[in-house]
């Protein structure tokens, strides 16, 4: 069983911001590879796929609804209730100090301020986790929570769009090849053209 945990913050505000390109991920993933609708549980949204014959994994797909510094909460409950453990899950999130577009999937390590990750860490009594971090940019002079909680610049749309696009393309590599592969293959610049 894999955990896919997609960060970002409930509602139509923050629908179009950067601090939400985790939620962005996971949706464009659940429709490409044709997961459940979600639904409600684990003070989050859920979405599942049955594995695949003949070995695959069952899949969870999980958007905690609970904001982004209370996520370790939701993520541990779902986790709990399932008897999975931080060598199941994968925590897709924001992150302000890459390049906008910047793709770094990391094994383990600290929240690097991320409040989400931090949340995480603190439920789960361990930094063991994987994470695959997308790069937002930063704006200088621009106060941090005011650029991640400010909706998208249009001349920052297609690249985020591209960013997100490549971020739901690795998660396959990420399930069947695992965290070395996909960390090869996806970090980095972004490719050309």
């Amino acid at each position: 069983m894999k955990w896919i945990i997609g960060l970002g913050n409930p509602g139509k505000r923050y629908a179009a911001t950067r601090h939400n390109v985790g939620f962005d991920v996971l949706d464009r993933f659940a429709r490409m590879r044709g997961f459940d609708e979600y639904r409600k549980k684990f003070a989050s949204l859920m979405a599942e796929k049955p594995p695949a014959p003949p070995d695959g994994e069952k899949v969870f797909l999980l958007k905690p609804q609970t904001y982004m510094n209370r996520s370790g909460g939701a993520v541990r409950e779902a986790l709990d209730y399932f008897g999975a453990g931080p060598e199941d899950l994968l925590v897709v999130h924001d992150d302000i100090d890459l390049p906008l577009g910047r793709l770094r999937y990391r094994s383990s390590g600290s929240s690097g301020g991320h409040r989400g990750v931090e949340s995480i860490l603190n439920a789960l009594g361990t930094d063991r986790f994987a994470r695959l971090k997308i790069g937002i940019g930063r704006e200088v002079g621009r106060d941090a929570a005011d650029y991640v909680l400010a909706p998208v610049a249009t001349d920052d749309r297609e690249p985020m769009a591209r960013a997100v696009a490549r971020a739901a393309e690795s998660l396959d590599v990420w399930l069947l090849e695992g965290l070395e592969r996909a960390a090869l293959l996806y970090n980095g610049k972004e490719p050309e053209g």
